[in-house]
């Protein structure tokens, strides 16, 4: 079997997704029957691939907001200004009213230089798992990397990793996010989300002459690894189970690579 390899970032993913040529052998008779453009809402998540694109590029605020409060979301550093009965600046509004927080706590969250770690997730599964099953896993996938997120400086990087029409091994790498740039839990959200897989990937998947007979089928976690070899022998950090073998997914699952 062909063993064929692709890197993008995100943003490449989704122009890739968005401006595709079919390939000629998937043309067929009803466009409306392909995936990628159905109203299969309980299956991928969402009404339409337009929706999809939306929610991938603008963010996926509905599945940070599923989050526990108590996990502490850190979606982006900044400086904010909160109320208080002490602080540097003055609450013009507040004071003015005689409210007794009328002045501005400054509070500043620092990035100081941490630890590398890479952190791959295998994105592709089976047609028999429902959207709200990875749904529930991609919100465990964001908690993982949140917690990470305090020691480290996290390179994210997703793979779709699937057998199309027997012909080809396909091993797509999409890197999320690189070292050095900001966390922003709701905008990379949705990379782990059933849409992304099953609208915007097999967008990209019928670019392909090999995907005439469907989609493919997925690799489970350890073919995931041994291909990741192949591309990157010197390889390290972290793998998330593939959903192929497990559907639940916490830190003391990864898998050391």
């Amino acid at each position: 079997m062909k063993f064929r390899h692709t890197q993008k970032t995100y943003l490449e993913f989704l122009e890739f997704a968005k401006n595709r040529t079919i390939h000629p052998k998937n043309e067929i008779d009803e466009p409306d029957s392909r995936l990628v453009k159905s109203s299969t809402t309980k299956w991928t998540g969402t009404e339409s691939f337009e929706e999809a694109m939306e929610l991938a590029t603008k963010g996926w605020e509905s599945g940070i907001k599923q989050l526990d409060a108590s996990n502490k979301i850190k979606v982006g550093g900044n400086t904010e200004f909160v109320p208080n009965v002490v602080g540097s600046i003055v609450n013009i509004g507040n004071y003015v009213q005689g409210v007794p927080d009328n002045m501005y706590e400054i509070q500043t969250e620092i990035e100081y230089k941490t630890e590398r770690l890479d952190l791959y997730v295998p994105l592709s599964f089976t047609a028999g798992h429902t959207a709200k099953t990875t749904i529930s896993r991609a919100i465990d996938i964001v908690k993982v990397i949140n917690e990470l997120n305090v020691d480290h400086d996290i390179r994210l990087i997703g793979i779709f990793n699937s057998t199309l029409n027997g012909k080809v091994d396909q091993f797509d790498e999409l890197i999320i996010k690189d070292y050095g740039e900001r966390l922003v839990l709701n905008s990379l959200a949705f990379a782990f989300h059933p849409s992304f897989f099953r609208r915007i990937c097999f967008s990209v998947r019928e670019s392909l002459p090999e995907c005439d007979y469907g989609y493919g089928s997925s690799r489970n976690t350890r073919q995931v690894i041994d291909n990741l070899k192949k591309v990157r022998p010197d390889a390290t950090g972290f793998m998330v189970p593939s959903l192929q073998d497990q559907d639940s997914v916490t830190i003391k699952d990864l898998i050391k690579i």
